[in-house]
């Protein structure tokens, strides 16, 4: 499972080892790590060198180490990342809005790429999640119309052809879950998102690029003011 490393920045290209090894599953969550002898004999390096490569890998939250018991896996470098995340994010109306409003920045452009890149079965995908959005809609389940909602913009970034956005997409979509069930359940809210997502998608099919752009920007912006109004309604204060 471990290989002997080349004397160059040693305590990195053991983090990176260990690291790669809990990604591709070797070493799996909760998963204890071999003793420190056994990984100073199998990595070919010193004790500090391994020392200082798990403490890394546990200040990232990938490790944590018990005294008196070992090391053990507790995440993923993308689970650890996620963690931390949205722990920074959680319940901080500024953050939220600044994480709206880089995601107005990428998703905007996204919108002009899915005009350009969009393959006829992709296109096909994205009005299925949007029919699937107007169901959840008549429904009237807040969770269900949420989940349909981060279903229609997941698609609209596959749509965009872009790895880093769909990427960017899939985190912001738990990163602001609280905030969008509570947009989505305030009056008029689910409505007005289909009718947006519909503008979306006439644009994209119409293979328009400025007028995805703005139906994007319109949906992405009109949200934003209702995430705002919605903070401002837990907390009893006026808008900002």
């Amino acid at each position: 499972m471990f290989t002997p490393l080349e004397a160059t920045r040693l305590s990195d290209q053991a983090e990176s080892l260990i690291e790669e090894l809990i990604t591709n599953g070797e070493l799996k969550v909760g998963a204890q790590l071999p003793g420190e002898r056994e990984l100073v004999n199998r990595l070919g390096v010193s004790r500090t060198v391994v020392r200082e490569a798990i403490g890394r890998l546990a200040s990232r939250g990938i490790l944590r180490v018990q005294a008196g018991k070992g090391t053990f896996v507790t995440g993923t470098p993308s689970t650890a990342l996620n963690d931390r995340w949205q722990a920074w994010l959680s319940g901080d109306r500024d953050k939220v809005r600044a994480m709206l409003e880089v995601r107005e920045v990428l998703e905007v452009r996204g919108g002009a790429w899915a005009v350009e890149r969009a393959t006829e079965p992709e296109l096909m995908e994205l009005r299925r999640a949007h029919e699937e959005f107007e169901r959840c809609v008549a429904g009237g389940h807040v969770s269900d119309i949420a989940h349909a909602d981060m279903l229609f913009h997941f698609q609209l970034a596959v749509c965009a052809h872009n790895d880093v956005l769909i990427s960017f997409v899939q985190n912001i979509n738990e990163s602001i879950a609280t905030s969008r069930r509570s947009a989505l359940a305030a009056p008029g809210g689910a409505i007005k998102s289909l009718q947006e997502h519909g503008a979306i998608l006439l644009a994209v099919e119409a293979r328009d690029p400025a007028r995805a752009m703005e139906a994007v920007a319109s949906h992405i912006r009109r949200v934003l003011s209702d995430i705002d109004r919605a903070f401002q309604s837990e907390v009893g204060g006026e808008p900002a």
